[in-house]
């Protein structure tokens, strides 16, 4: 009885924790860009949410501006797909989803879906790009995951220079 109520008060400790967080497996920097089609560097331009009526879901479309393309090619303006988003009377959040935010300068993993491109890892595969001391940094946020499985303890680095990530992508194209 005593090991019954001792599971239950762990279960109801980690419940909130749960219900606000996305559970995942860690993708390393390789994995992320070798499962993309397309590696990009873009800005926010817009963003339009979307009722799935099949679904019963919202989805947020994302159209980003390219600058460059370091993996793959595609247009101009490429179009984002991300679970969640805002009607008139109504938002979905998804913990652990990608968020992009208007004007926004990123760095994303993308891999072709049914609605587009969708960010690969969700959250792992979408890094903002900051400028530091004339250098590009790309930095990643990863609120609101907790990782499981065999890398749920591999701390790759959530903010790396933006040459380190363009040597990583040329060196898996030899």
């Amino acid at each position: 009885m005593r090991r019954h109520l001792i599971f239950l008060a762990i279960l109801v400790t980690l419940l909130p924790v749960a219900a606000t967080a996305a559970i995942m497996v860690r993708m390393p920097l390789d994995d992320l860009t070798g499962n993309a089609d397309v590696v990009a560097l873009a800005t926010v331009e817009r963003a339009e949410s979307f009722l799935d009526e099949d679904e019963g879901r919202i989805y947020t479309r994302h159209f980003l501006k390219t600058s460059e393309y370091l993996k793959g090619a595609g247009r101009e303006t490429v179009e984002v797909v991300t679970l969640g988003g805002e009607l008139e009377d109504i938002g979905q959040v998804v913990p652990g989803e990608a968020r992009f935010e208007k004007g926004e300068e990123v760095l994303v993993c993308l891999m072709k879906s049914r609605r587009g491109y969708a960010v690969v890892g969700m959250s792992q595969g979408k890094f903002r790009v900051e400028k530091r001391e004339g250098k590009s940094w790309l930095v990643r946020s990863l609120r609101g995951v907790h990782f499981v499985g065999d890398g749920a303890s591999v701390k790759d680095s959530n903010e790396l220079p933006l040459e380190a990530f363009r040597a990583l992508i040329k060196s898996q194209s030899r």
